[in-house]
């Protein structure tokens, strides 16, 4: 059943996706269902490979020891001034985490790790899709900064 809601929430996304399309005919299947079949080899990969999924959780470790040691930076910034209402969580908890993380991504742009992580990624996405080279980029870009700094 579970897959049976999946695929019906799929399909409704794509569905609206093309209702609200000003161009239909601009619509290019070939696109659409590779960028699918990706996501679908990814999650196999993910759930269904041994070390697929150890690999998934070692980067997610990752992530969260970075987030962690943003944490820490938090803690001895602030101390004992945290409350525990909704204004200081989102003040001492949030804004700082995501500060830290654009401070990080800038630092790593800075040094050119992540031009070449883009870079990778992009002509990755760029040769299996046959998107532009730019429109590749700019997807993953976004995926590690957001719209706003992609």
């Amino acid at each position: 059943m579970q897959a049976v809601m999946s695929l019906v929430g799929i399909a409704t996304i794509l569905g609206l996706a093309v209702l609200f399309s000003t161009n239909r005919g601009k619509i290019n299947g070939r696109t659409v269902g590779i960028a699918f079949a990706i996501q679908a080899a990814v999650a196999a990969f993910v759930l269904y490979v041994p070390w697929g999924g150890r690999f998934l959780d070692s980067v997610v470790t990752g992530v969260q020891f970075v987030i962690n040691q943003g944490k820490h930076g938090i803690e001895f910034m602030f101390g004992t001034r945290i409350e525990e209402s909704l204004g200081f969580t989102v003040a001492f908890n949030v804004l700082p985490v995501i500060v830290f993380f654009a401070a990080l991504m800038s630092v790593l742009y800075y040094l050119g790790v992540m031009q070449r992580v883009v870079g990778v990624f992009g002509g990755w996405l760029h040769r299996l899709l046959g998107t532009s080279h730019a429109e590749s980029v700019s997807a993953v870009s976004n995926i590690f900064v957001g719209h706003t700094d992609a």
